[in-house]
């Protein structure tokens, strides 16, 4: 009855873990995902800052002439 038990108690234990494991490589594999989005977004970003500066100042310079 004891070795019954401990092998249910490993059987579980592993098919946990093995789940565990697996959800655990697919939130690595989103977050992985996201950041080069986020990276991606953050170069556009400033890109855009470059942009509207640029445009500020020829705005600038337009209204000053």
């Amino acid at each position: 009855m004891e070795a019954e038990f401990v092998n249910e108690f490993i059987s579980r234990l592993t098919s946990n873990l093995h789940d565990l494991v697996s959800k655990n490589i697919m939130i690595e594999t989103r977050l992985a995902m996201l950041e080069k989005s986020f990276t991606s977004l953050q170069v556009e970003h400033e890109k855009a800052l470059e942009e509207l500066e640029r445009l500020k100042k020829k705005a600038t310079k337009t209204a000053e002439a």
